[in-house]
Parts: structure tokens; C-alpha cells; sequence
């Protein structure tokens, strides 16, 4: 499976006891939707490589347990600590109309609502207060928060937000 057929689930966290099983955090707005998982693929050494799952148990904050078949020592669930948890693009639930997952909007053109066009999407941070796109803009790297988003438009590749005034200059200050 190539990187770029998939999205990026989670990750492991570290051991939890001494028989395999490991803490994990599953990245989604609606973790229970992976609860019934039976496989998983797992970043190591620069691959995807495909994990069956034993057990898997996800509470409503995306805080999980997981046991992967052949994992059954606490030393071998050590080698797994911070290891990302991948899954097929086909395996993310359809969304509302108007509705878009971050990685769609990575290279979309960025277009304020007064200033007009302004960069292009680099990437989208998964913060715990807000959501952050990134972009350049007159060679500095631009936070914005998701929530100004008014709209994603896939069939231009752009997104439009509505910033608040002297957010970019913030970011212009010592030039």
C-alpha cells in the first residue's frame, strides 16, 4: 500500500501492561467510527506495513486500546511507541456537502474575502485549541485558523476565508 492512497488514523502512544496491548490515539471528529476495525497499517522503516487487530477498544475522545496479532510481550509493544496508524483513503466516511477533510485542501489557493488571493495551503495543523492551515505569504509562513474558513471549493482548488483585519500583518511586522 502507498503513503499516499491513505490517511493518517492515529498513533500509538506507548505499552499498556505487560501482554501486547498498547494505548493509542485515533485522530477523527468520530473516533467510533473505527471501532470494528480488523486491520490496521502501521509506519516502520519507512513502509506501510499491514497489522491484524485482535482487539480494539476506542472511548468518544479518540482514546483507545490496541491488541495486534503477534504483539504479545510488552517489550515488542515498546518498539511500537509513537508509530503512526494508517488506512486507505476508500475507509473515510463520506462527509456533508460544503464539508472537506484537511489533507483535500493541501495545495487549494487561499482567497481572503477583501484582500483577495493570497497563498496556497502547505498544510493543515491538528491542534487541541484550533486547527491551523499554513501558507506562505511574502516568504513568511501564515497561521490561520480553520474556523475562518467560509468555504472550500474542490472544483477550483480553492478555499475562501474571512480574516479578521491586521491578522497578516502580524505576520509582516519586522520586514
Amino acid at each position: 500500500m502507498d503513503i499516499n492512497d491513505c490517511f493518517e488514523l492515529g498513533h500509538i502512544d506507548r505499552p499498556n501492561g505487560l501482554k501486547g496491548v498498547m494505548n493509542a490515539t485515533i485522530e477523527s471528529d468520530a473516533p467510533q467510527y473505527y471501532q470494528n476495525l480488523d486491520s490496521v497499517f502501521i509506519l516502520q522503516n519507512n513502509s506501510l506495513v499491514p497489522h491484524f487487530i485482535e482487539e480494539l477498544t476506542i472511548d468518544g475522545k479518540g482514546k483507545s486500546k490496541i491488541k495486534l496479532e503477534d504483539i504479545d510481550t510488552v517489550e515488542l509493544a515498546e518498539t511500537y511507541r509513537s508509530a503512526k496508524l494508517f488506512l486507505p483513503l476508500e475507509m473515510l466516511p463520506s462527509l456533508e456537502e460544503g464539508a472537506f477533510y484537511y489533507h483535500d485542501i493541501v495545495g487549494y489557493k487561499v482567497e481572503d474575502l477583501s484582500l483577495g488571493m493570497l497563498g496556497i495551503v502547505n498544510t493543515v495543523y491538528a491542534m487541541s485549541a484550533n486547527d491551523l492551515l499554513s501558507m506562505q505569504y511574502h516568504n513568511k509562513e501564515v497561521l490561520i485558523p480553520v474556523n475562518l474558513i467560509v468555504e472550500a471549493k474542490p472544483e477550483d482548488k480553492r478555499v475562501i476565508v474571512d480574516l479578521p483585519d491586521g491578522l497578516l500583518s502580524i505576520y509582516l511586522e519586522d520586514q
